[in-house]
């Protein structure tokens, strides 16, 4: 952790990653544009640093990853929609692993709605 993966897509010291993409830059964390966007909200939150999984991010990683949460579910808000994250962890044997990436839509509160209803319905099913 902490230097750049070479060939890793989230790390921005890498030469695949794609800055053009990324829309905020804090000391811990960073906000892109998704490449295959669920929707036109539909963005990236990212430690800078190559961890795994947001379970292993440093508190003050973890500290600036929820302000730009925060941030983002107020712009949401103001649009009348609601912020659904998720993280997708791969365990990746290449490129360095998988580099913690958390995906955050702006959606329709019906939408938002239902999604917590699934979610509770998954959760009590397993």
């Amino acid at each position: 952790m902490g230097q750049a993966v070479e060939n890793c897509w989230f790390c921005l010291g890498s030469q695949a990653a794609d800055v053009g993409l990324v829309a905020s830059v804090g000391e811990e964390a960073y906000i892109a544009v998704d490449k295959g966007a669920i929707n036109d909200s539909h963005v990236l939150v990212v430690p800078i640093e190559h961890y795994p999984s947001s379970a292993a991010l440093k508190p003050e990683t973890f500290i600036e990853v929820e302000k730009y949460l925060s941030a983002l579910r107020s712009c949401y808000a103001s649009q009348g929609r609601e912020l659904i994250a998720f993280e997708r962890f791969l365990a990746l044997r290449k490129s360095g692993g998988n580099h913690c990436h958390i995906n955050v839509i702006g959606v329709p509160k019906a939408a938002a709605d239902r999604a917590k209803e699934v979610s509770h319905y998954i959760h009590v099913s397993l």
